[in-house]
């Protein structure tokens, strides 16, 4: 990888392999920023049904099979 922009008129393949490579880059930047930005949705989505549940059920105790279908005493 080269750390040399290349501007002189001679060397237009040069030039036009750093564009190319800059708008690879950039696409690959905008579908970083968008995951970043879906995966936080996603959690804070899942924070709040997860808090939601806490507020409705703030004892819920352990939620079995068993003690689901013993019958009560």
């Amino acid at each position: 990888m080269e750390h040399v922009v290349h501007l002189a008129d001679s060397e237009q393949g040069e030039i036009a392999k750093q564009t190319s490579l800059a708008r690879r880059l950039n696409v690959i930047d905008r579908w970083g920023k968008t995951m970043t930005v879906v995966t936080a949705v996603i959690g804070l989505g899942l924070a709040t049904a997860y808090l939601y549940q806490a507020w409705e059920s703030p004892n819920p105790g352990p939620n079995n099979f068993y003690r689901l279908n013993t019958p009560a005493k």
